[in-house]
């Protein structure tokens, strides 16, 4: 099959893609680079690339000087699709140096960044980094920082700048729902019912924080019930009501 000529670039593609399913990923990833280099535009083809790179390259250090040496003068869209790339292999420094390439008013960029900073255990730099985006309201900028913790499992981390913004003033349904989650996270049940009825007063709509009412007022219950069983042991009463909420509540946690 020839590849020669103007614009002839299906052929690579195809090439490429047959070499992947035969596992032969070097001879695929130069088909897919040669697609890439006649059109850059072609649907799929940097994400096809990558993937077979990380099948190739022993590292990312090694992925990221392919790319570097390969693909020259990426345009932000070309950019930020090898900052992607990057980020999957692990190497976030070359995923935020290709996104310094690319439109900072892009929401996918910036969050993008954020999770390459935090990957990198640079909780300073994510600090800066809301604090450029709400420099004018310090609270705002707290809240961000807490919900994007917490979105990525940083428990103890969002707790602190959601106390934060709370303190700063921010009386928001989401702030609450959030801090009422860390609560349970560490079993303070009292204080979650608190701040949950807090979101639910503030944004009575949100079925999911009438379910976290539901939860928690379950989760009390049981614990009730349990500390009531170690005084009476030989109430039945209260061992078939246990048992009943314990199934109630593993039923709810497969919903």
């Amino acid at each position: 099959m020839t590849t020669t000529g103007v614009g002839n670039y299906l052929p690579h593609y195809k090439l490429g893609y047959l070499m992947e399913r035969l596992d032969e990923f070097e001879e695929s990833a130069y088909h897919y680079l040669q697609t890439y280099l006649a059109n850059p535009d072609y649907p799929e083809v940097m994400e096809n690339l990558g993937r077979v790179l990380l099948k190739v390259l022993s590292t990312p250090l090694d992925l990221r000087e392919y790319l570097l040496d390969n693909i020259i003068n990426p345009n932000p869209s070309h950019s930020l699709k090898l900052a992607k790339i990057l980020y999957s292999a692990g190497d976030y420094p070359g995923c935020l140096l290709y996104l310094e390439q690319c439109n900072m008013s892009i929401v996918e960029v910036r969050e993008l960044r954020l999770k390459s900073y935090l990957a990198m255990g640079r909780l300073d730099q994510l600090e800066i980094e809301l604090e450029n985006q709400y420099g004018d309201s310090p609270g705002e900028s707290s809240f961000q920082l807490g919900k994007f913790l917490f979105d990525n499992n940083y428990i103890l981390e969002a707790a602190d700048h959601l106390l934060k913004a709370m303190t700063a003033g921010i009386e928001t349904g989401e702030l609450y729902y959030m801090l009422s989650c860390i609560c349970c996270q560490r079993n303070v049940l009292w204080e979650a019912e608190q701040l949950i009825q807090r979101a639910i007063n503030t944004e009575p709509e949100r079925q999911e924080y009438h379910e976290k009412m539901i939860d928690i007022l379950l989760q009390q219950t049981i614990e009730t019930l349990i500390a009531a069983i170690d005084i009476f042991p030989t109430n039945n009463s209260f061992k078939a009501l246990l048992s009943s909420l314990r199934d109630m509540n593993l039923q709810g946690s497969n919903d």
